[in-house]
């Protein structure tokens, strides 16, 4: 068992943790491993980016299907790689009850944050589907996907207000921010 998945089951309970034994079993994946392998004996080609082909590839797969839950793997797919490629976790200490912001957050990332300073997640990418919503929801957690459309530049201190039933993130509301 991972660290991940034994600090989920500890927070979260065992249904919530089983993300975190999915996302193990496609790292070890068989046919993603050679695949892999194959791409860095090949020539040319880093181990970074033999990693973010294959994942690539198989996050392409499962984005071909209708399916929302199974096209919600896909993003799964690519934070385990950027995880991989990165080599590290981005983590952020919240000192006071924030808002976290992000192109986009893997479960792994959500975990680590203080669940008692974390307000709301807003991120750029992601699927209501995905493990990490799946996460949030665990955590009670509100968590919106602006997909684009939310302005993030430096906003720290900011007030804003996250509105997931309506869709909304609205950065220094006023009276008149909602109807």
């Amino acid at each position: 068992r991972s660290k991940s998945y034994e600090h989920a089951v500890a927070r979260l309970g065992k249904d919530e943790a089983d993300i975190f034994a999915a996302r193990r079993l496609v790292l070890e994946d068989e046919e993603l491993l050679t695949r892999i392998r194959e791409l860095i004996s090949e020539g040319d080609i880093t181990a970074e980016c033999a990693i973010d082909t294959a994942f690539d590839k198989m996050a392409a797969e499962l984005f071909k299907t209708e399916d929302e839950y199974i096209r919600s793997r896909a993003q799964d797919i690519r934070e385990l790689a950027r995880l991989i490629t990165d080599g590290e976790r981005r983590a952020v200490d919240l000192s006071e009850p924030s808002i976290v912001l992000a192109e986009s957050i893997s479960p792994e990332e959500l975990l680590l944050l203080d669940k008692d300073m974390l307000l709301a997640l807003v991120t750029k990418e992601g699927s209501l589907c995905s493990h990490t919503a799946i996460l949030a929801r665990g955590l009670s957690v509100p968590y919106l996907i602006c997909e684009g459309i939310c302005p993030f530049g430096d906003m720290d201190g900011a007030e804003a207000i996250v509105d997931c039933g309506r869709g909304e993130f609205v950065i220094s509301p006023d009276e008149n921010s909602f109807p």
